[in-house]
């Protein structure tokens, strides 16, 4: 009876494992069998609810693969690009680069734009840009590149040395502060203390070395000043001017007859620097304490304080001048510079050779060689005489 019970138990246990064992054979060869068995997502046939759109895509075809899983290669992608909107997967959307510039990019400068994937286009960013205005101001300096971005050195304390993005036709460089023209005439000031910049368009701008106070001329020919002022340099006359040059406590401007017309000054630091001589001129330049005026016979003539020589000018032919601190600057025809006034920090030894552009600050001077590299001269506190490469 005992051989009995363990036969049959043998039978049973033989039975057992030989059914095991067909089981596992069966389990690894469901998928083609057109049932979805656990660990398939599909066998042949797609379930009704399974589609592209419900797998997160746009559009398209699933099919069910030869491992039994979803094939989503038919699938389109869901586009974000083009939402107004920038997302993760997204390095831009239309205007919005987040914190992607040509600068981040390695380049120099230029303008970045947005390709229709959304995708950084690099295209108009730039090596080795040129610089084609300069303006030194009171312990800073800014330059206008040639692809219109702007680039300042020196003091940052209120972070006018910290150029805003976007493209300028023209800057101008303050005590403390900046302004820019934009390319639509727009203005764009940033520093310390710039008031509030007026709407409209203009075609010139200039920053006082007060800080504070700015000009611009509007399109229609009319001067509106705002800022500091508590000398007047911020009350222009009525009337139509071609410029205009702010300094520290008075402005000039150049009449559409080359009448200079000056404004500012009030009862203090007052040295005769906003009495312009009459007759005609065709460019003008407001200094700390003085101001220099070109002539139609190419001549340099001077006003207001002179106890450094600043408004005395050599005799020659000169094609452009600039009124700093307590020196002056021009550029001869051949396009060399020529500096008088103080020159305790340097300021009025120019350097030789040939250059295109010029800007007489509080202590230093700027210069654009015809490279288009700038130089400064003077004096160098904070790196306002050490412009970029």
């Amino acid at each position: 009876m005992s051989g009995k019970r363990v036969s049959l138990l043998s039978l049973l246990c033989l039975m057992a494992c030989s059914g095991g064992d067909n089981g596992s054979e069966s389990d690894a060869a469901t998928c083609g069998d057109n049932q979805v068995d656990i660990g398939e997502q599909c066998d042949t046939d797609i379930p009704d609810e399974t589609n592209c759109a419900s797998l997160g895509f746009a559009s398209g075809t699933v099919s069910c693969g030869s491992d039994c899983q979803v094939d989503t290669s038919n699938c389109v992608a869901l586009k974000t690009c083009g939402n107004g909107r920038r997302d993760l997967e997204e390095r831009c959307e239309g205007s919005d680069f987040g914190d992607h510039t040509c600068e981040s990019e390695g380049y120099e400068g230029g303008q970045l734009s947005c390709s229709a994937s959304c995708g950084l286009d690099t295209s108009a960013c730039l090596f080795d840009l040129d610089f084609v205005q300069v303006s030194a101001g009171g312990s800073h300096s800014c330059g206008l590149r040639s692809d219109g971005s702007v680039k300042c050195w020196g003091w940052n304390y209120y972070e006018q040395s910290t150029s805003p993005p976007g493209q300028f036709s023209q800057i101008s460089a303050g005590g403390q502060h900046n302004c820019g023209l934009r390319l639509d005439g727009r203005i764009d000031c940033w520093g310390s203390r710039t008031g509030t910049t007026p709407l409209g368009t203009f075609t010139r701008i200039t920053s006082g070395n007060d800080g504070s106070s700015n000009c611009g001329l509007r399109t229609n020919g009319q001067i509106e000043c705002w800022g500091g002022g508590a000398n007047g340099q911020t009350m222009p006359p009525a009337g139509i001017f071609s410029a205009v040059s702010l300094s520290v406590y008075h402005a000039c401007g150049l009449r559409p007859n080359g009448s200079v017309e000056c404004w500012g000054v009030f009862q203090t630091n007052n040295y005769g620097q906003a009495d312009p001589p009459p007759g005609v001129f065709t460019q003008v330049s407001a200094g700390a304490f003085h101001s220099c005026g070109l002539r139609p016979d190419e001549s340099v003539e001077c006003w207001g304080l002179s106890i450094t020589g600043q408004t005395e000018p050599p005799p020659g032919a000169f094609a452009h001048v600039s009124a700093g601190g307590a020196h002056s600057c021009g550029i001869r025809p051949n396009d060399t510079v020529e500096c008088w006034g103080d020159n305790e920090q340097g300021q009025s030894t120019a350097p030789q050779g040939i250059f295109s552009n010029i800007s007489a600050g509080r202590f230093h001077t700027c210069g654009i060689r015809l490279d288009g590299s700038v130089e400064c001269w003077g004096r160098d506190e904070l790196g306002k005489s050490s412009p970029p490469a």
